[in-house]
């Protein structure tokens, strides 16, 4: 059975892609339904580059089951968790943007 992962993934856009706006680089908290971390990680990169983004780093990875026995996650971000489906097995939240390091 498909669990609840979370996780925080710093991005920038590929070549051509103008998605940022111009910024360098954004940060955005990803949810997803998966078996294994692994899967999480592949499906993160798999959906960014639909986005035209490249993922520099991810961090933070854990089931939301895990993280709620140690930590608070925000109430609109565990709203979006609650939403994923099998036809919507990841969501993003909002992205942050930055303009320079």
């Amino acid at each position: 059975m498909k669990k609840k992962w979370i996780g925080l993934v710093e991005v920038e856009p590929l070549p051509g892609s103008d998605i940022l706006e111009g910024a360098l680089g954004a940060f955005v908290q990803v949810v997803a339904l998966s078996n294994r971390k692994s899967d999480f990680l592949r499906s993160i990169d798999l959906i960014m580059r639909e986005y035209g983004l490249s993922v520099i780093e991810v961090t933070d990875v854990e089931l939301i089951s895990e993280r709620l026995k140690s930590r608070f996650i925000a109430q609109d971000l565990m709203a979006l968790a609650d939403t994923l489906s099998d036809s919507s097995p990841i969501l993003l939240d909002e992205i942050h943007t930055y303009l320079d390091y």
